[in-house]
């Protein structure tokens, strides 16, 4: 029994460091995307002065 108790103990602590890994991974393509969007913006600009 206290095998068992220890095997989940430690699948709840996995699943809680890979569900903020994923959180993560999502803040980051965020954040990736809009650079992404401002750099594409700042290019229209810098090409309509030319």
């Amino acid at each position: 029994a206290l095998g068992e108790d220890k095997g989940v103990r430690l699948k709840g602590m996995w699943f809680g460091v890979t569900r903020k890994k994923i959180a993560a991974n999502t803040h980051y393509k965020l954040i990736i995307k809009e650079c992404q969007e401002s750099c594409r913006g700042m290019n229209d600009r810098l090409v309509m002065l030319e």
